[in-house]
C-alpha cells in the first residue's frame, strides 16, 4: 500500500510538472463558460446547432463542452486560454469572405501600447498614404476586438510573419461570400496551396467584373489569408476532373504544407448559424473531471501492469519495485519531453506534426524518420533509463523475463503520465479514454517489452545489444505515430499494435526458457543444446485472445458512439459497459494462463515457465493424461526437492516424448 501511494504521488508530480511545462491545465480546474445566442427562428436551434458546433471546434482542434441551454442558446464550457480562439471559431459562420482594401480609413486603436504605427503608399486606386499599424499577433487581436468606430468598415489580421500581424483596414461588408459560388467540402490542399473548386463560375466571374481593378484580400473569418486579385487565383481547369478552381499559395516554407491542410479542416466543417456571444463567466471548479484526469490513466495503467505480471509466476516480482520502476517510468515523461522539445524548436524539420506534409501519404518516410528520432528515440530512451536508474541494478532482476517485466512497467508509468495530459486536453471524452486505453498504452508496453527482453536476455548472453533492441523498439514506436498521423493510414496502426502483441507473446516464450541465474552461473548452455517441447492449449489461447479484440472494439465503439451522440450515461449505460469491462478480464485473465509455452531439456535441468530445476533435485517424473476438445491431452508431473512443478497440457504424443527424455536422463544420472 506505501509503494502504491508513493507511486502514485510521483506520477501525479510529474504530470502536474508536465501540464504546467505544457500549459495545460487539468479539465475542470480552469474553465469558462461562454454563452451563445443562436440568431435563427424555429424550434430547437440550439439543439440543432451543437453537432455544427462541436464539428467546427474539433476541427480547430479545441476541446470543448458544448451543450444547449433552452431552444436558443448554447453553453460553451472550455479553458480559459482557449476562451479567444473559440469565440473566434465560432462567430466565424463559415467559408471565405471577399473584401476591398480601404486605406482612406485613418485607424487608430484605443490603446496602442505594443503597436507600430507605420506609412506606405497605398496600392490602387488614386494611391494616397496608408496608415497602420503592426505588433504581436495577440496584441493586434486585442486592437481588432476594439472595433472601428464607423460600421462601413472593419478591421482584419493579416500576418506579416509567424510572431507578427498589422491591421488590415477593408470595406464592410465584404463583397463576395465565397461560399455562395465555391464547394468547400470539395476543398483539397495541393502541396503549400488550398485548392476551392468554384460550384457556380458564371456568378463568380461577375463578381470579379464587379470589383474591377480595386485591391482585394481573402479573409477567413478575421484573418487574411490572400492579398492577391481573385481574377489571379481562378484556373480554369484543375485536377484530374479539370473543375475550375481558386487556388490560394499558403506559403513557401515547410509549415505551409500543415497549414494548408488545417485551412482545409476548417473549411469543410460546414456553416454555423448566427451565433452571437452574451456572456463569459467563470465556471465552478468540477473536482471530479479533474480527480477523473488523474486517476483514470493511473487506473488503466496499472490494470495492464497486473496483466503482465501474470505471465511472471514462478518467481513474481516485489511489489515495491514493480511500483518503483512504474513511477521512474512516469519521472522519465519529463526528460523525454525536454529532448523532442529541443529538436523541435532547433528546426521544423524535427517536427514531427509538421513532417507529416498535412497528412499527406507521400510524406510517410520523411515522417517516419523523424517520429522514429524525435519521439521513438527520445520516450524509449527515456522508458530505459528508468529502468535501469533501480530495478537492473537490484539482486531480485535475476531472470530474463524481469527484463520484460521491469521494461512494461516503466512503460505503463510513462503512458499513465502522458495519458494525464490527453485526458485533461480532451476533457475526459468516453472515445479518447477507450482509444487510448486499447491502443497507445498497450502500445507503450509492447515497445518497452522490445528493449526489455534485451535487458533481460543479457544475463543469460552478455553479447546482447540493448542499444539495438532500443533502436527497434524506437522503429516501431515512430512508425506507429507515422500511421496514425498519414491520413488513411490509421487502419493500419492497429494491425502493427496487433502485430506488436504477437511479438510480445513471441519476446515472453523465448524468455521464459530461462530461470533464475544465481550469481554464480554465467551463461546459459547454447541452444544447439537444449530440447524444446511446445505446451499449452492454442485453441483456448486463440479463442481468448479473440474475445479480449472483440470486448476491445465492442467497447471502442461503444465509448465513441455514446460521445458522438451526446447521451447521458445511464443505469443501462454503466450496466453494459461494467459487464464488458468485467468479460474484457476475464479474457485477459484466460490469455495469461492458456498461453503457450515452452518445456527446455538441457544438461543443468528442466526448464518450464521460468522455472528452472537441476537434475540433481528432481525426483521423479509422470505422465498423467487428461481430456481435451480436441484430442488427448496430457501433463507432465515433476517431482521435485520442496515440491511439484506441472509442465502441460499438451499433445499427448508431445508430452509423452517429453516424460521419456526426461526419465531417461535420470536414469543415465543414476
Amino acid at each position: 500500500m506505501r509503494s502504491s501511494l508513493v507511486a502514485f504521488a510521483v506520477l501525479v508530480l510529474a504530470a502536474l510538472a508536465l501540464l504546467g511545462c505544457d500549459g495545460t491545465h487539468l479539465a475542470g480546474t480552469h474553465d469558462v463558460e461562454l454563452d451563445y445566442e443562436v440568431r435563427k427562428t424555429g424550434d430547437g436551434v440550439a439543439a440543432a446547432a451543437r453537432a455544427s458546433v462541436e464539428a467546427r471546434l474539433g476541427a480547430a482542434h479545441i476541446p470543448a463542452d458544448v451543450e444547449p441551454v433552452g431552444a436558443t442558446h448554447l453553453r460553451v464550457t472550455v479553458d480559459r486560454d482557449g476562451a479567444e480562439a473559440t469565440d473566434e471559431m465560432l462567430t466565424w459562420r463559415g467559408g471565405l469572405d471577399v473584401y476591398t482594401t480601404a486605406p482612406e480609413y485613418a485607424y487608430a486603436p484605443r490603446d496602442p501600447a505594443g503597436l507600430v504605427a507605420k506609412t506606405e503608399t497605398a496600392k490602387g486606386g488614386a494611391g494616397g498614404i496608408e496608415r497602420y499599424f503592426v505588433g504581436p499577433r495577440a496584441r493586434v487581436t486585442r486592437a481588432l476586438n476594439e472595433g472601428s468606430t464607423d460600421p462601413a468598415y472593419a478591421l482584419l489580421l493579416d500576418p506579416v510573419d509567424a510572431e507578427t500581424a498589422r491591421v488590415r483596414v477593408v470595406a464592410a461588408p465584404a463583397m463576395i461570400q465565397l461560399r455562395d459560388v465555391v464547394d468547400f467540402t470539395a476543398t483539397e490542399s495541393d502541396r503549400r496551396d488550398l485548392v476551392l473548386y468554384v460550384r457556380d463560375a458564371p456568378k463568380l466571374r461577375a463578381a470579379i467584373d464587379a470589383i474591377g481593378e480595386r485591391p482585394t484580400v481573402i479573409a477567413l473569418g478575421r484573418t487574411v489569408l490572400s492579398r492577391r486579385p481573385l481574377a489571379e487565383l481562378l484556373v480554369a481547369a484543375h485536377g484530374p476532373a479539370a473543375r475550375p478552381a481558386l487556388v490560394l499559395h499558403i506559403g513557401d516554407g515547410i509549415t505551409a504544407f500543415s497549414r494548408a491542410h488545417n485551412l482545409r479542416s476548417l473549411l469543410r466543417s460546414g456553416t454555423l448559424p448566427p451565433l452571437a456571444r452574451q456572456d463569459a463567466q467563470a465556471a465552478a471548479v468540477r473536482w471530479p473531471l479533474a480527480i477523473g484526469c488523474l486517476v483514470v490513466p493511473l487506473v488503466l495503467s496499472f490494470a495492464w501492469l497486473f496483466f503482465v505480471r501474470r505471465f511472471d509466476r514462478a518467481y513474481p516480482e516485489p511489489w515495491w519495485l514493480v511500483l518503483a520502476t512504474f513511477a521512474l517510468g512516469g519521472l522519465s515523461v519529463v526528460p523525454a519531453g525536454f529532448a523532442e522539445w529541443a529538436m523541435m524548436t532547433a528546426t521544423p524539420y524535427l517536427n514531427p506534426s509538421v513532417m507529416t506534409l498535412g497528412g499527406k501519404l507521400s510524406a510517410f518516410p520523411i515522417a517516419l524518420a523523424v517520429f522514429t528520432v524525435v519521439v521513438g528515440l527520445s520516450e524509449e530512451g527515456g522508458k530505459l533509463l528508468g529502468t535501469l536508474a533501480l530495478a537492473a541494478r537490484r539482486p531480485e532482476f535475476d531472470e530474463p523475463v524481469d527484463g520484460i517485466v521491469y521494461g512494461a512497467a516503466s512503460s505503463l508509468g510513462f503512458a499513465a503520465v502522458e495519458n494525464i495530459k490527453y485526458f485533461a486536453f480532451g476533457r475526459m471524452g468516453s472515445a479518447i479514454i477507450t482509444a487510448r486505453m486499447f491502443t497507445s498504452i498497450p502500445a507503450h508496453l509492447f515497445f518497452g517489452a522490445i528493449w526489455g527482453y534485451a535487458l533481460g536476455k543479457k544475463l543469460v548472453s552478455r553479447r546482447t545489444s540493448v542499444l539495438l533492441f532500443l533502436g527497434y523498439a524506437a522503429l516501431m514506436h515512430g512508425a506507429f505515430d507515422t500511421l496514425l498521423s498519414i491520413e488513411g493510414l490509421q487502419l493500419l496502426a492497429l494491425v502493427l499494435n496487433l502485430a506488436l502483441a504477437s511479438l510480445f507473446i513471441v519476446l515472453l516464450r523465448r524468455a521464459l526458457r530461462h530461470g533464475a541465474i544465481g550469481p554464480g552461473d554465467t551463461e546459459a548452455p547454447p541452444s544447439a543444446n537444449r530440447a524444446f517441447f511446445p505446451v499449452g492449449r492454442p485453441a483456448l489461447f486463440g479463442l481468448a485472445a479473440l474475445g479480449l479484440h472483440v470486448c476491445a472494439a465492442v467497447l471502442f465503439v461503444l465509448g465513441a458512439g455514446h460521445q458522438a451522440l451526446h447521451q447521458k450515461i445511464s443505469y443501462a449505460f454503466v450496466v453494459f459497459s461494467g459487464s464488458l469491462v468485467a468479460m474484457l478480464g476475464m479474457c485477459a485473465y484466460a490469455l495469461a494462463a492458456t498461453m503457450p509455452l515452452d518445456v527446455a531439456v538441457d544438461e543443468d535441468g528442466v526448464t518450464f515457465a521460468g522455472r528452472a530445476v537441476r537434475w540433481s533435485a528432481i525426483r521423479g517424473v509422470i505422465l498423467v493424461r487428461v481430456g481435451g476438445v480436441v484430442g488427448d491431452l496430457a501433463l507432465v508431473r515433476l517431482e521435485r526437492d520442496g515440491g511439484v512443478t506441472h509442465m502441460g497440457p499438451g499433445r499427448f504424443d508431445r508430452m509423452q516424448a517429453l516424460e521419456r527424455m526426461i526419465a531417461a536422463r535420470l536414469a543415465q544420472r543414476s
